[in-house]
């Protein structure tokens, strides 16, 4: 190995840090790669170029590290004098797809993995085996959409109801309105809590039984902070205690960021923060906030994180999941539905069973929602929170420890000045803490207005 050259190689700079939209920060919003994985797609290229450079035969990249390669062609700057550095004009031949071409690149691909192991060890497989960074959660795409799904349950349930009708009714007939009613609340309230303990395991173990070398398992710190919070502010309020730390900033007097220096830069969001810094006059803290969450560098994490939760949610797994629910929820609502049915073929009162049916339905629902939403999300978080972060966290990397333990690892007077943003955004004090609690509209003599009556449970015996 030519250690001079990869050292220069690894070493090289493809854009600039302080670059809003430069040659990483694309080919990250692009692609919508994480911010590690976009460092390693480039690290491989960098590698990849080595070989071609030092190589006697042709090497091929693979599909991953050809389309950064793609995107370092458009940089044409960068490439040539990345190419001049490498003392070697690497040409990007495309395949044509016949079958001599085929087995040319076929040869190619089998001398760069050799080359590659001699000269740097075992590929990455999630560079060098997938297609895309996806490729890596062994996921497979769902084969209609969930729109599509809850239409044909929709209209699979109008058509088993005049079935359930007949079946139903000569067994409804028979039970008295109370036994039916208590029955109906105490089976939903079991099924409800069955079926979000059943959706919360299968999301965990879709999430779980991933390859633990895939890109899930290596999120930015940022990245999970915006997973922890539904924003990338932290991001940015994390990004200003690095500087302060490091001496660049401090806080001023009425809310303000003052700029001391910009000599020590040690990442992308460093250098983004100090120059947008420099270009503006208006140093109010909540102002920078509001302006720096718009950057690239951090808007990107909203865009990842939001590809990756749209991808699991897409996946034929969570599909498969909707489907049991909606089978196993859509049952029950048929057997509420249907007391109202039969309740009002028999002129019985159904006041009761209806309003019950309606929470049911906004429960299912609810629960429906989550399998394609939140679950996923805090299946992930609590993944990190119990087996990685406690790990990063005894590595002394001061983000890692940002995201376990929030604002109270920030200096004392930026913690001020995120305290003062606080009371600018209402909904920092949603927590349940604030409200006024699940009972708040039950009085002590609430059972007097339940009431022993059943008279609108439906078409009951009695």
């Amino acid at each position: 190995m030519n250690k001079e050259l990869w050292h220069k190689i690894e070493t090289f700079q493809f854009d600039n840090w302080a670059d809003e939209y430069g040659f990483v920060l694309r080919l990250s919003k692009e692609n919508l790669w994480t911010k590690n994985f976009t460092e390693l797609a480039i690290l491989e290229y960098k590698k990849f170029m080595y070989l071609a450079a030092t190589a006697n035969q042709m090497v091929s990249p693979s599909e991953i590290v050809d389309i950064v390669w793609h995107q370092h062609l458009i940089f044409t700057q960068s490439y040539n004098q990345f190419c001049t550095l490498l003392g070697k004009n690497i040409q990007h031949i495309p395949s044509t797809h016949n079958r001599a071409d085929f087995e040319t690149f076929k040869q190619a691909k089998a001398i760069t993995t050799t080359l590659y192991n001699e000269v740097f060890g075992e590929q990455p497989s999630s560079i060098w085996e997938n297609r895309t960074m996806y490729d890596g959660l062994k996921l497979k795409k769902a084969k209609r959409e969930h729109k599509t799904t809850l239409i044909i349950a929709f209209f699979v349930f109008i058509a088993l109801t005049p079935i359930a009708f007949f079946i139903l009714r000569p067994l409804y007939v028979n039970i008295s309105s109370v036994a039916f009613l208590f029955t109906l609340v105490f089976a939903f309230i079991g099924l409800a809590i069955l079926m979000n303990r059943y959706n919360s395991f299968k999301i965990k173990e879709l999430i779980t039984d991933n390859n633990h070398s895939s890109f899930l398992f290596d999120l930015h710190p940022y990245e999970v902070l915006y997973l922890k919070n539904g924003g990338v502010k932290e991001g940015v309020i994390g990004t200003f205690h690095e500087l302060i730390e490091q001496g660049n900033l401090k806080v001023g007097k009425d809310k303000t960021i003052e700029l001391i220096h910009d000599k020590i830069i040690n990442s992308r969001e460093q250098a983004i923060v100090l120059k947008g810094l420099q270009e503006t006059e208006d140093r109010e803290y909540i102002t920078l906030l509001n302006t720096f969450e718009t950057k690239t560098i951090f808007s990107n994490q909203k865009l990842i994180m939001d590809a990756l939760f749209n991808y699991i949610r897409n996946s034929d797994k969570v599909s498969k999941l909707l489907s049991i629910n909606l089978i196993v929820l859509g049952v029950f609502t048929l057997l509420a539905f249907m007391r109202i049915v039969i309740g009002i073929s028999r002129d019985k009162p159904i006041t009761f069973i209806f309003f019950l049916t309606i929470i049911i339905v906004l429960t299912f629902i609810s629960v429906l929602y989550k399998i394609t939403g939140s679950t996923i999300e805090k299946s992930i978080l609590n993944y990190y929170t119990t087996k990685i972060i406690p790990h990063k966290a005894k590595e002394d990397n001061w983000q890692w420890a940002y995201v376990a333990d929030g604002p109270k690892v920030l200096g004392a007077a930026l913690t001020s000045l995120v305290i003062l943003s606080m009371a600018h955004s209402p909904s920092y004090f949603s927590d349940s803490s604030y409200s006024c609690g699940s009972n708040s509209s039950c009085s002590s003599d609430s059972g007097s207005s339940c009431g022993s009556s059943c008279g609108g449970c439906g078409g009951g015996g009695d």
